[in-house]
């Protein structure tokens, strides 16, 4: 005998409404169980809270102004047409980021004598005691084997990179470790950088144990980012407008010397000039003619490539940078407590749900 069409729906729904009160009952009558992981997860949360170290952060923002006009393209055609390199292209936001976490910067701005507490001492001294005090600076693991190269009691004497021993080589790579971080190793990044790609403003974010190591590791990243960044980018103009200033100076000083030459030439024959004189004469008036010319094209490049060495050059301009006194960064004891309330019940009613399946399965 065939059942109607809606008849087995009916009894699906009306087995899992009796499926439900079950297990609900269950839970009911397992209550106390369910209070238990309560009091787990939530002690658990609230020994986190309690136990985690403060950090403070210190953030600082910038943005980059760099603007190439059709005044600059003008200039640059003039560059061209006499010869000269010609500067690069558009500006990325993302170099800058990019660069930040590169070593290169990262060790020019640790190793910039800061006082911290008193202190007189590379950033990098100041950065490697603080992970000590917190038991963060060379952390190895149990089966880890042990290295030749020991680096606990390590503090930096010297910031000549090219003379690094390996054991300073080290310490070095693992300071630029905790600066970017490490999921692997369970690093925490020092510092953060981000840009709002809307505005264009950038923010480099040091984050440590110590308001005055954050503050100074912002401060030391900012200036060598920049100085780096602006060097780089115009070092093409700069050859060039040295590269003309140079000939510029050499044609001058020519100038000078036929100038002289013909003013001496006059003193000595007193206008009383046999023919072959006056053929010393008209060489050098066209000598001097020559070079007057030449110099003032040298002069007018000139000023073009300073022209353009100045409209290619960016300005990194600072909007906000940290000042102390800063607050410890941590999180809420009621955002603990709630979190430890929530996973207590999601994991109670889940081992109570899958305890009843197994034996009702078994049975």
């Amino acid at each position: 005998m065939s059942r109607e069409p809606g008849h087995s729906e009916e009894i699906t729904l009306k087995e899992t409404i009796l499926t439900t009160q079950e297990y609900w009952k269950e839970i009911k009558s397992k209550f106390l169980v369910l209070i238990l992981f309560v009091i787990l997860l939530s002690s658990f949360q609230l020994f986190k809270y309690f136990t985690a170290k403060s950090t403070y952060e210190a953030p600082l923002s910038f943005m980059l102004n760099e603007e190439d006009g059709s005044a600059g393209g003008a200039i640059s055609g003039l560059l061209g047409q006499i010869g000269l390199p010609i500067g690069g292209g558009e500006t990325n936001l993302d170099k800058i980021l990019e660069l930040a976490k590169s070593r290169k910067i990262a060790q020019q701005a640790l190793f910039t004598k800061k006082t911290i507490n008193g202190n007189d001492d590379y950033l990098a001294n100041h950065l490697i005691g603080m992970l000590k005090e917190k038991n963060e600076w060379n952390r190895k693991g149990f089966l880890d084997a042990s290295d030749e190269y020991d680096i606990d009691n390590f503090s930096f004497t010297h910031d000549s990179f090219p003379s690094f021993s390996m054991t300073e080589n080290k310490a070095l790579k693992q300071l630029h470790g905790h600066l970017l971080g490490s999921k692997e190793v369970a690093k925490r990044a020092l510092l953060n950088n981000s840009q709002n790609e809307a505005t264009g403003i950038m923010t480099i974010l040091a984050s440590t144990y110590n308001p005055e190591i954050s503050v100074a590791l912002s401060k030391s990243m900012f200036e060598v980012l920049s100085t780096y960044y602006v060097d780089k980018t115009i070092e093409k103009q700069e050859y060039t407008f040295e590269l003309i200033q140079a000939k510029t100076d050499s044609i001058y000083e020519e100038l000078q010397q036929k100038n002289y030459s013909l003013a001496n030439f006059k003193d000595k024959n007193q206008s009383l000039f046999a023919r072959t004189d006056q053929l010393t004469e008209s060489r050098l008036m066209m000598e001097i003619q020559k070079l007057s010319a030449m110099y003032g094209e040298a002069t007018k490049n000139l000023e073009i490539a300073e022209f353009s060495l100045k409209n290619k050059t960016p300005f990194i301009q600072l909007i906000d940078e940290p000042v102390l006194p800063i607050e410890a960064s941590k999180s809420s004891l009621i955002k603990s407590l709630i979190t430890g309330i929530i996973l207590g019940l999601f994991l109670g009613v889940f081992y109570l749900v899958t305890r009843k399946m197994i034996r009702d399965a078994l049975s």
